[in-house]
């Protein structure tokens, strides 16, 4: 099960009920939390919130898990890094179902932000 772990970061205060039952790394204002992510021909992407119940049955810490989902977490779920432009002509493009509307994007080609997504951004966990 090691090799199926991976980490990702959720904001602590909106999230501080859930936290109190998953094991959790604090990071600044957020929170790493970790998942089994699952991959076959049913499901193209599946996860498993972990919990505190998991490590207790599978005898590892938290330690433990945050190794695991570092070196996990990349191979699993390849990073993405786009300009903020890229994502909204995404987003234009998907909503709109035809080209992306150009007068959005030009605020954001202007103010150069960034963004860095995984292979699946768009799966709620």
């Amino acid at each position: 099960m090691s090799d199926k772990i991976a980490y990702k970061l959720v904001n602590y205060s909106k999230n501080e009920e859930l936290l109190k039952e998953i094991p959790h790394v604090r990071l600044l204002d957020l929170a790493i939390i970790f998942y089994c992510v699952l991959k076959n021909e049913v499901f193209e992407f599946a996860s498993i919130l972990i919990y505190y119940s998991h490590l207790k049955l599978w005898k590892v810490t938290v330690e433990e898990m945050l190794v695991y989902a570092r070196n996990n977490t990349p191979r699993l779920l390849p990073g993405t890094f786009q300009s903020m432009d890229h994502v909204m002509q995404d987003i234009a493009t998907s909503e709109a179902g035809k080209n992306p509307v150009k007068s959005a994007s030009k605020w954001y080609r202007q103010s150069k932000k960034f963004y860095l997504r995984n292979i699946h951004e768009g799966y709620p966990l």
